[in-house]
């Protein structure tokens, strides 16, 4: 295998490689199969010349704004359905990215423009709340539940949703905070993320208020098509605890 196919490879399997001070910077390191690690170890140097050349090929020389961007401001981004934080350029600026790219990573690029009504700024705050929301309900459930709840920050492709716990292996939850709802297109997120046979839930929070967690109505009663994902029922925290209770029965 040379560099070039272990580069793909790696990017096949939604892994970001970057160089930093002479380093090969995996992200998230934890894809990275001992295969991947041992070849990146064989063909360190080549990987660092193929990243560099690519870099420069999607700079052009003469642009008029060398600033370092990140993709997932840019409204030329396109996120992958199977995964939040993997995507591609819809300008066709990014040479090297067969696979996709991870949308964090900074680059100079001639395309990049500024995602309408999401600056830089706005978009760091709306991520930081978003975490927020994520751990503010972790230990929620955690204190109800008393069971070990995380964030899930490995999301892949069976599945991009926030929260992992033995007393969520039936759910996918995907949480919203934030102070205007979404409801419908949170809703239409949470059921196209979740992957793996587990039931989507919507669970957010807006400012001032409970929180509240959606379902599809099949997943509570046996009348109804636990695939239908039109029809639903809004529970509250202690009811939601109540239904994820009865399933570690």
């Amino acid at each position: 295998m040379d560099a070039h196919t272990l580069l793909e490879d790696i990017i096949n399997h939604g892994i970001s490689l970057r160089v930093e001070a002479d380093t090969l910077v995996a992200q998230p390191a934890s894809r990275l199969t001992p295969e991947h690690r041992h070849a990146i170890r064989q063909h360190k140097a080549a990987l660092i010349a193929l990243l560099a050349t690519n870099d420069s090929a999607a700079s052009a020389p003469e642009r008029k704004t060398p600033t370092v961007h990140q993709c997932r401001d840019c409204q030329h981004f396109r996120r992958f359905t199977y995964h939040r934080h993997l995507g591609y350029c819809g300008a066709g600026q990014i040479q090297v990215a067969v696979a996709g790219w991870w949308d964090t990573d900074p680059r100079h690029c001639d395309a990049w423009q500024e995602a309408p009504g999401e600056g830089n700024a706005m978009s760091a705050s709306q991520r930081r709340k978003g975490a927020n929301g994520e751990r503010e309900l972790a230990a929620l459930l955690r204190d109800h539940l008393g069971m070990a709840i995380e964030r899930n920050l490995q999301q892949t492709s069976d599945g991009g949703h926030d929260l992992n716990g033995p007393a969520l292996e039936r759910f996918a939850v995907e949480v919203k905070r934030a102070a205007e709802p979404k409801l419908s297109a949170w809703w239409a997120q949470a059921c196209e993320q979740a992957g793996g046979g587990r039931v989507p839930v919507l669970a957010y929070r807006i400012d001032r208020h409970s929180w509240y967690f959606v379902m599809p109505l099949g997943a509570l009663h046996p009348g109804f098509d636990a695939g239908d994902h039109g029809m639903t029922a809004t529970l509250g925290l202690e009811e939601f605890v109540a239904v994820v209770r009865e399933g570690c029965q």
